[in-house]
C-alpha cells in the first residue's frame, strides 16, 4: 500500500525496486526498519531456545548483541538498529523471572533515567565535536543504550497504575503494531491536505487510530472464524 501510494505521488520506481520494496528487500518506508529487525531477533530467538542449553542463553545473547554493535558502528548502520535491541534481551530476563529484573527499584530507575536523559540532551546543545577524549556522539549513543531499556522499565511501572487500566488504553494497546504499520502511509495521504502541522498531527492521529482498530477487528473476527472451522472439522 505504502509502495502504491509513492506512486500515485509521482515517485518513479524500476519494477525492481516495486518488488523488493513490497517483500521489505528494501524499504520504502524507512520506520519500517522495526518491522525487520524483530523478525531477525524471533528468528534468533527460537534458535536459541531450541538448540542452545538454558545456561548458554545470556552469555550467548550478550555476545551476540555487542557483535552486532560493533559490527553496526563500525558500517555506521543508523544507530536505532542496536539502540534499541537491549530492551528485547531485557525482555527476556523479565519474563524468565530474573529477580534483578523483577525487582527493580522505580525510585532509582527514575533518577538514574533522568540524569542520563539531561546528559544526553546538553550533549545533543553542545557545540563541541569532541566530550572526554571521544566524540560527543558516541556518548549519546552510549547514553541512549542505557536509556532505552530503562524507558521500558518506566513503562512497565506506569502500567501498574490504575490510569492506564482503562478499556479504551487496552484496546491501542492491542492495536498498536497496526498504529505503528500504517501511521506514515496516512501521513503521506493527509500532509498535502492541510497547512497547519498541528491539525496535521491530530487529524492523523485520529485516522490512524481509527483505521488501526478496524484492523484490528477484522483480523481478530478473521481468526475467530478460522478458530470455529478448526472446531468444527475436529
Amino acid at each position: 500500500a505504502y509502495v502504491f501510494s509513492l506512486l500515485l505521488h509521482g515517485k518513479t520506481m524500476s519494477l525492481w525496486e516495486i518488488v523488493a520494496c513490497c517483500i521489505g528487500w528494501k524499504l520504502a518506508n524507512s520506520t519500517l526498519w522495526y518491522v525487520i529487525e524483530i523478525l531477525i531477533l524471533y528468528g534468533i530467538f527460537y534458535c536459541i531456545e531450541r538448540w542452545v542449553n538454558s545456561k548458554y542463553h545470556t552469555i550467548l545473547w550478550v555476545g551476540l548483541y555487542g557483535t552486532f554493535t560493533i559490527v553496526a558502528v563500525l558500517l555506521d548502520i543508523g544507530t536505532w538498529w542496536y539502540i534499541s535491541s537491549i530492551s528485547f534481551l531485557l525482555g527476556i530476563k523479565y519474563y524468565s523471572g530474573s529477580r534483578f529484573i523483577k525487582n527493580y527499584s522505580q525510585r532509582n530507575v527514575i533518577f538514574i533515567f533522568s540524569v542520563l536523559y539531561i546528559f544526553e540532551k546538553l550533549l545533543s546543545f553542545n557545540q563541541a565535536s569532541v566530550f572526554i577524549t571521544l566524540n560527543k556522539n558516541y556518548w549519546i549513543v552510549a547514553s541512549q543504550i542505557v536509556l532505552a531499556p530503562l524507558f521500558v522499565l518506566l513503562l512497565d511501572s506506569l502500567l501498574g497504575s490504575k490510569v492506564l487500566q482503562g478499556k479504551l488504553l487496552q484496546r491501542l494497546g492491542k492495536a498498536s503494531y497496526e498504529i505503528y504499520l500504517i501511521h506514515m502511509l496516512v501521513y503521506m495521504w493527509m500532509k498535502d491536505l492541510m497547512t497547519n502541522i498541528y491539525i496535521t498531527a491530530i487529524v492523523v492521529s485520529v485516522v490512524t487510530i481509527t483505521l488501526s482498530l478496524l484492523i484490528k477487528a477484522y483480523t481478530q473476527w478473521i481468526s475467530a472464524k478460522r478458530s470455529e472451522k478448526g472446531r468444527a472439522s475436529f
